[in-house]
């Protein structure tokens, strides 16, 4: 049995104050009979029915038109369902794009303010899903410039190849290439002159790049590798043998 939230302020609120008892008990019947995401197939003698009251498709749009958007004659969309419902939409949630899916299916995903891609990301440059579903995505044209919407791309893209790469590697590749620049206009893999996410995966895979705890840059690795060649020497030097010895060793050669 599906469960739904309301909201226990609507009854502060001037728009509900002001609705008729039969259109307050109608927008309560559609919270509950709608799906998931929303959408009612519009029933209009089921709903009189089960309310005990009869309706009026024009009383319905004169009071609650604000509060729903007529898709056609037999499919309405509950405004503020899929809000109040989930909070932020977020497509790396099963659930979450099954509804985004739908909406945007029905041209609605706009009218819906709480998207993953609409609210600022504070933690852009982690990927925090637990579980990295598959879940390929198409989203309006309205949101495809969004730089949160293309790094869930290419957390989608990247996770068309769970079944080849463990779900801890696609973390850390993800959060390596989705991290952004200054300007927070781009992210790190948009940067590069050529890509090939299975080839990069690939790369990736096979230099254990997993098992390496720092991200060593090439001016870091010269540093690096200017130490060891330091360290090498005065090894060499400590081992080596003094005059004195030399000397001697050369003395008895000549013996």
């Amino acid at each position: 049995m599906a469960k739904r939230f309301i909201e226990t302020d609507i009854w502060k609120k001037r728009w509900w104050r002001n609705l008729p008892p039969k259109l307050k008990l109608f927008y309560i019947y559609l919270l509950t009979q709608c799906d998931h995401a929303g959408m009612w197939d519009v029933d209009i003698e089921l709903a009189e029915f089960q309310i005990g009251m009869p309706l009026k498709d024009k009383e319905i749009k004169e009071h609650l038109g604000k509060h729903i958007k007529v898709i056609k004659e037999d499919k309405w969309f509950i405004k503020a369902f899929p809000s109040f419902q989930y909070n932020i939409l977020n497509p790396n949630v099963k659930a979450h794009a099954s509804v985004i899916k739908i909406l945007d299916k029905y041209n609605c995903l706009q009218s819906v303010t709480n998207t993953y891609a609409s609210v600022q990301d504070k933690s852009i440059n982690k990927v925090k899903e637990k579980n990295m579903d598959v879940a390929i995505l198409e989203v309006s044209e309205a949101i495809k410039k969004n730089i949160a919407n293309r790094r869930i791309k290419f957390i989608n893209e990247v996770n068309e190849f769970h079944k080849k790469y463990s779900k801890d590697m696609r973390i850390d590749f993800c959060n390596y290439w989705t991290e952004p620049n200054k300007s927070k206009t781009k992210l790190k893999f948009e940067l590069e002159k050529t890509w090939d996410t299975q080839r990069r995966l690939s790369r990736w895979a096979n230099n254990d790049f997993n098992n390496k705890k720092e991200d060593v840059s090439s001016s870091d690795l010269m540093l690096k590798k200017g130490y060891e060649v330091k360290k090498q020497l005065e090894e060499a030097k400590r081992n080596a043998a003094s005059q004195e010895e030399v000397q001697k060793i050369l003395q008895e050669g000549i013996k």
